[in-house]
């Protein structure tokens, strides 16, 4: 997960590929941020967020969560609602509930 700033507020992009090292795979994610922002990764070794509810101004959710399981992927976004007052799911995957990737979102 990567912590950083959008528009003055705090935002989260969860989702970030990370490598053997726990290092951003590429620098992608920074294009999510205020150019300038310090980005922070912090482990997502769980599913509750350090965030109070509301707390975080804008929860983006990466595309490699719509890839998860249904039990995981539903937990990461409830998560993510419950910290955040507006959340944006990236990409145009959409995974059902048996975690079937379809690219379409039909």
């Amino acid at each position: 997960m990567a912590v950083g700033a959008v528009d003055g507020g705090t935002a989260l992009l969860i989702g970030v590929p990370l490598d053997e090292a726990d290092n951003p795979v590429g620098r992608e994610h920074l294009a999510y941020f205020d150019v300038g922002t310090s980005v922070e990764i912090l482990p997502l070794t769980g599913i509750v967020l350090p965030y109070e509810p509301g707390e975080v101004a804008l929860g983006r959710i990466g595309p490699r969560i719509a890839r998860l399981p249904a039990a995981y992927r539903n937990a990461v976004l409830a998560e993510a609602e419950r910290v955040s007052r507006r959340v944006v799911v990236d990409g145009d995957v959409v995974a059902d509930d048996d975690g079937v990737v379809d690219e379409d979102g039909s």
